[in-house]
């Protein structure tokens, strides 16, 4: 009374609500028939068809779209099968990072209705997903799960790194205090709306040889501070570079895990826009930071002497993105302006509690690890040199320079000049 059937098998077909109809026939008939209750057939395999997979020294720009992904559906075989709409089968796209589940950053479509082209050989395709976050070690993953049977189907890409839409400037008013606001104005602040002190800012203003004040963003372009340039050097005042997204909001999943550095280069600037040129070996300090917190902050950047600048010229202080383009993640600038220094020569001085209208004007200098029997007139010479060179007295020759007397003080051999 039983009717066995030990080796059905589905071949190239996969999908939900199969039935088996099951039919009696007889010498003198057709008799009852039965049909079961519905069921599904699972694929045997998920592979991502179409779309970067490696990502072998590539990477992805947060906000802007990754390209069209299709993943096709496929039997033990091998063989395409056939899913039709009328089954039911989705397919999900997620964003992983380090294992964890962040696809809350991958905006666009993420689930379709599997429907096999059998002219592409695909059975979904996602045209519209945007990873709207910074990041190493992503990945794509796209899983088929079948909840009637708890087969699950998935396919990755190879980790990714995804870099900032931008970077920009941590905006400082000319007192050192954040632009007091409310809430957040895209791309730059109004100047009147800086109000208040900042305990946080420089006590001396004047140790990083500029007048007053920080960064901010006025007519398209990030302005900083007047830069004076004290025996050579210029040093500017500690930057906070920020990487944002498309919204101008800071990346700050982006870790020190992440290792992506921002990189400081110099360039001369004109005044007009895209006149510039770059100048290497005229900036010292890090150059190189790691982001951590979706920031990075240089605050030991010094200015050498810049060949061909005038008296008052203008630099462009460029940051970008080690290992990425410009127009990929967007990189800023801040126009500096460099200034010498004034100091005028005590005989230009005229009576002052200081000098007194004294012809003669005499002083000491000490000089680390030089003993007093090494002190002859070659190093005398150099002495006398650089006293006049630093006085900037031109009317004055050497001399009118007398080396005085010549003591120890301290330990190492050290000695003091009268």
């Amino acid at each position: 009374g039983e009717g066995v059937f030990p080796g059905l098998a589905l071949r190239a077909a996969a999908g939900s609500g199969y039935r088996f109809l099951l039919r009696l026939s007889t010498p003198g008939g057709d008799g009852p028939e039965l049909v079961t209750q519905t069921f599904s057939v699972a694929a045997g395999a998920l592979r991502i068809v179409e779309g970067e997979t490696l990502f072998d020294g590539s990477y992805w720009v947060s906000n802007r779209g990754v390209g069209e992904y299709a993943v096709a559906l496929f039997d033990d075989s091998g063989a395409l099968v056939d899913v039709q709409l009328s089954h039911g089968f989705n397919v999900t796209a997620s964003l992983l990072q380090r294992g964890e589940d962040v696809s809350s950053l991958l905006e666009g479509a993420r689930v379709q209705t599997a429907n096999l082209d059998l002219g592409r050989g695909v059975h979904a395709v996602f045209s519209d997903l945007v990873v709207a976050g910074a990041g190493s070690d992503l990945s794509l993953v796209f899983t088929f799960l079948d909840a009637q049977s708890g087969v699950a189907l998935n396919d990755s890409t190879a980790p990714f790194l995804a870099v900032p839409y931008a970077l920009r400037i941590d905006e400082r008013c000319y007192n050192g205090v954040r632009p007091n606001t409310s809430a957040p104005v895209p791309y730059g602040h109004a100047l009147l709306e800086c109000a208040g002190a900042d305990p946080g800012a420089p006590a001396d203003l004047g140790a990083f040889g500029y007048l007053t004040g920080y960064y901010y963003y006025t007519e398209n372009r990030y302005i900083g501070p007047l830069l004076r340039n004290l025996n050579g050097l210029a040093r500017i005042p500690p930057i906070t570079v920020l990487a944002t997204d498309l919204y101008q909001t800071v990346e700050s999943r982006v870790e020190a895990l992440d290792k992506m550095y921002l990189i400081a280069s110099l360039f001369t600037f004109s005044g007009t826009v895209g006149d510039s040129r770059p100048l290497g070996g005229y900036l010292t300090g890090t150059a190189r930071v790691l982001m951590d917190q979706g920031q990075a902050t240089f605050s030991d950047l010094v200015v050498t002497g810049v060949p061909d600048c005038s008296v008052n010229c203008s630099i462009l202080l460029r940051f970008s993105l080690d290992g990425a383009l410009c127009q990929d993640t967007w990189c800023t600038n801040v126009t500096l302006t460099v200034r010498d220094a004034t100091i005028d020569a005590p005989h230009l001085l005229g009576s002052h509690p200081a000098f007194p209208g004294d012809p003669v004007l005499s002083g000491s200098v000490r000089i680390a690890n030089l003993a007093v029997v090494d002190f002859d007139s070659d190093i005398q010479d150099v002495l006398v040199a650089s006293i006049l060179a630093v006085g900037g007295v031109s009317v004055v020759d050497e001399s009118s320079v007398t080396v005085g007397s010549a003591s120890l003080f301290g330990g190492g051999g050290a000695g003091a000049f009268s």
